[in-house]
């Protein structure tokens, strides 16, 4: 009977030592498992981030860098325009200057600037 029992031992000593293999990579699975959901939630939020800088890049860019670019074209015309009023109002101060006299202003010629 000690015979009988010695081999059954032996007979249920690799099936143990099987089953503790299993649990192994049944445990090593779950912790893996677990390792990957907290990692897809790190690349969620890090996916969530790089979409929101894309996002903030293009609200930036048509705030500020359109308006920029079309006063390249829009500005020089109107700035012209504005330069050529002050100058003619500069020359007929200076004109009034030469003359000497403030009294002899007439409002008219102000008026026909505009």
């Amino acid at each position: 009977m000690s015979k009988k029992n010695l081999s059954d031992a032996k007979i249920e000593e690799p099936t143990n030592l099987m089953e503790t293999n299993d649990d192994k990579i049944i445990r090593l699975l779950e912790e893996n498992l677990e390792i990957s959901k907290e990692s897809l939630k790190s690349n969620k939020k890090v996916t969530r981030w790089v979409t929101w800088q894309k996002i903030k890049f293009w609200v930036y860019f048509v705030l500020i860098i359109v308006p920029l670019g079309l006063a390249v074209f829009y500005l020089p015309p109107i700035l012209n325009q504005g330069l050529e009023q002050y100058r003619d109002l500069l020359n007929s101060f200076m004109a009034i200057g030469q003359q000497g006299n403030l009294n002899d202003v007439n409002l008219e010629d102000f008026k026909r600037m505009r």
